[in-house]
């Protein structure tokens, strides 16, 4: 669901964890967890705020049964940016269905480099706007790890205030003014993984086919496809971990909706939306080795794109990224890594600091 995993959802993690070994208390339906918050990335650096950790114990029938969690929070950044969400994942029904979902409203700021592959960064710009965002899918359990359901997805823009003369102020058809897009289909998961924060081996797969349209409210009409694959293989004592991600769109999109190259998990060393057209296409592979201590190491690297239908498009233009960094081990029991990546990419590079393996 979301692309960052932060200190609030390791600490999450201990909380939950803390609670199943505590059998000596009676357990009430609902723990709550009140922790602070904090952290870095390369579009917010450093931010502050608090948490409310939930553990959702009243879905749980028995030991056996998969964790059900949410957590309520309120970020303020160093590049001035206000955040404030609720996230959560609920197994309901002995497992028999899965929702997860985030309901979030955010004052941004961020960098705007236009539409296309080859953007200069000399023509970067700084906009703002608030957003008021949806991401939910509800999923039915149809055969061993496999759930099928839908996604709908909110986006309600308002508020911009792009650089006067700037490239977005004058790309009205990209959405610079805001709007509304709101968008519902089909959706379909597969994962195999015995520990998602970092798998040994499994597979995992996840995809959804969403329209977006006046019927619903929107104010732009196109459809989305999203898909997420992974696997991964054990080698001796080490292992190779690979991810194929992409973002197809039919139509004409927001800017923010389109596919977008960079993140702490995917493209790493790109800031996010440095690149951003129609579509969008990532591959990666990294290789992981534990070393002694606690400690270990990990490689990786991935090429990807963004593109438009119908333009001419080959594998020379994929931009690359490649690099490596050290890992910590936080939980013994759960094999919870910190990890600590430096990047580099075409003429771009970004180091990270964050809990659980990028994919």
């Amino acid at each position: 669901m979301l692309k960052k995993l932060s200190i609030t959802s390791f600490l999450l993690l201990l909380v939950i964890t803390a609670a199943a070994n505590d059998t000596t208390k009676k357990k009430r339906p609902i723990g709550v967890f009140p922790v602070p918050a904090f952290g870095y990335a390369p579009e917010t650096r450093w931010y502050v705020g608090a948490v409310a950790l939930f553990d959702l114990r009243f879905l749980q029938k028995d030991s056996l049964s998969r964790v059900s969690s949410a957590k309520a929070e309120v970020n303020y950044t160093q590049n001035k940016q206000f955040i404030a969400e609720i996230q959560w994942n609920a197994f309901a029904k002995s497992g028999q269905w899965y929702h997860e979902g985030v309901l979030g409203y955010r004052k941004f700021p961020e960098l705007y480099w236009g539409v296309g592959a080859a953007t200069e960064d000399s023509v970067k710009e700084l906009y703002s706007a608030s957003r008021i965002e949806a991401d939910i899918r509800s999923l039915k359990l149809v055969g061993k790890n496999t759930f099928i359901g839908l996604r709908y997805r909110l986006q309600n823009m308002f508020g911009v205030e792009p650089k006067q003369g700037g490239l977005l102020e004058n790309s009205s058809k990209y959405g610079a003014k805001g709007g509304i897009s709101s968008g519902i289909g089909p959706a379909f998961l597969y994962d195999s993984r015995k520990n998602a924060l970092n798998a040994q081996q499994g597979l995992f797969i996840a995809a959804s086919a969403m329209h977006f349209g006046k019927s619903l409210g929107s104010n732009y009409s196109f459809n989305r496809f999203e898909a997420d694959a992974r696997t991964y293989v054990k080698v001796k004592k080490t292992m190779l971990a690979f991810q194929a991600y992409t973002v197809l769109n039919e139509g004409t999109p927001p800017f923010r909706l389109m596919g977008l190259m960079g993140s702490d998990r995917d493209m790493r060393g790109y800031y996010q939306g440095r690149y951003r057209n129609q579509n969008y296409l990532a591959l990666q592979a990294e290789w992981r080795v534990p070393v002694k201590w606690g400690l270990g190491f990990a490689v990786f690297g991935g090429a990807g794109e963004v593109f438009e239908w119908g333009k001419p498009y080959t594998m020379q233009v994929f931009k690359y990224t490649a690099g490596g960094g050290l890992r910590v081990r936080v939980d013994k029991k759960s094999n919870v890594n910190m990890r600590f990546d430096y990047a580099v990419g075409y003429k771009t590079s970004g180091f990270y600091v964050a809990f659980a393996e990028a994919f």
